[in-house]
């Protein structure tokens, strides 16, 4: 089912499969990315306005609809980045038999009654190099699909085992199977044969976005009658890397209100981070881009400097040695929809700079902020 390269092949032929999700994968990032801009800044607002208002107020009950409602669709933009290979990872090394100890202990729990959970790794598995809690949502995915195919109850079967340069953990159930018009639509987002209401259809759209983020790639064995085995291969860890090194916090200036530069294209997000900044006593400038925020820092000082890294005139993690030139005491975070590529994964590790996901909350930035100042 898959290929030496890391395509994967199923009903499809491997390489027009792989065309067709490369492009699935770009529309998802990008939707995700439009979206999680329009979702911060009615999140943002929402919030600005509960502050304005006292607790006995009528409306208050409709704002917490709204961020509620916010939170939800914040929740399918994070599939839809998995599924695009767009998600900030967090990469650490660990061993295949602790994450497996983790999923038969939530995914029982998550499984319900009539499912039970076999867990096993084999001796002296290679240790992983991986965002541990990615590859927690994409197994509790294929662990909930399991447990759909049974609706009667049944096993799982969980085993983890070295494949050459992969670790190859493999989830079987004992299910119906499926046919080969289903299993060629397996990956697609939003595609789903289970009942409206039941599911959206991206969960094993996730999985393979994850495994594939992680360079692996994840292989499928199934036919009707004989239960389904995904199998995800994802590269042993290598040789060990030294820890990356955090920033620094600032110091809160003495004597002013602190300034923060705020460098958004998004107008909506720029006005809305703008008033919830001054809202807190923070001396909130902005610039629309690169070229703009580089012109801001040659005139004045900011102790805080928050960053879109997607703007029109750059990647903001390639510019950044010019402004750490200009601001060389200012701390810096960071906000994108989606991280771009590898190398901007790991300049946000290796800086050890903040990173907020968007749609971020207007209190997660207000306490980043303080955070870098020390108060």
């Amino acid at each position: 089912m898959g290929n030496d390269d890391g395509r994967l092949e199923t009903g499809l032929g491997g390489e027009a499969l792989e065309r067709k999700m490369e492009a699935l994968a770009r529309l998802a990032g990008g939707v995700a990315h439009d979206m999680n801009n329009i979702l911060g800044a009615i999140e943002g607002y929402t919030t600005l306005s509960l502050r304005g208002l006292a607790p006995s107020e009528p409306l208050r009950a409709d704002l917490e609809e709204i961020r509620k409602a916010v939170a939800k669709g914040s929740a399918l933009m994070k599939k839809l980045l998995s599924f695009g290979r767009r998600q900030a990872l967090n990469r650490t090394r660990f061993a295949a038999a602790d994450l497996l100890a983790d999923l038969a202990a939530k995914g029982g729990e998550a499984a319900g009654p009539g499912i039970s959970i076999e867990c096993r790794a084999r001796p002296g598995l290679p240790e992983l190099d991986a965002d541990a809690r990615q590859l927690e949502r994409l197994f509790m995915n294929l662990l909930l699909n399991a447990r759909d195919a049974m609706p009667s109850g049944g096993q799982i079967s969980v085993l983890a085992e070295a494949a050459g340069p992969f670790v190859k953990i493999s989830v079987s159930d004992q299910g119906s199977g499926m046919p080969p018009s289903v299993e060629k639509h397996l990956f697609e987002p939003f595609f789903t044969t289970k009942e409206k209401g039941k599911g959206a259809g991206l969960g094993l759209a996730e999985a393979y976005g994850i495994a594939r983020q992680h360079g692996g790639r994840i292989e499928v064995s199934t036919a009707e009658g004989k239960g389904s085995v995904f199998s995800v291969l994802l590269p042993a860890a290598g040789e060990s890397r030294a820890p990356a090194s955090g920033t620094a916090a600032s110091k809160a200036p003495a004597g002013r209100k602190p300034a923060v530069l705020v460098v958004e294209d998004d107008e909506d997000l720029r006005g809305m981070a703008l008033r919830a900044l001054s809202a807190e006593g923070f001396l909130a400038s902005s610039a629309p881009n690169l070229a703009g925020a580089l012109a801001a820092l040659e005139k004045g000082t900011f102790d805080v400097v928050f960053s879109d890294i997607a703007l029109p005139d750059g990647d903001a993690t390639l510019v950044f040695p010019r402004m750490r030139a200009l601001a060389p005491r200012s701390c810096f975070i960071f906000t994108s929809g989606y991280v771009q590529s590898e190398a901007v994964t790991a300049f946000l590790k290796g800086g050890g700079h903040t990173f907020l996901i968007k749609p971020y909350a207007i209190d997660a930035l207000v306490s980043e902020i303080k955070r870098c100042l020390g108060i």
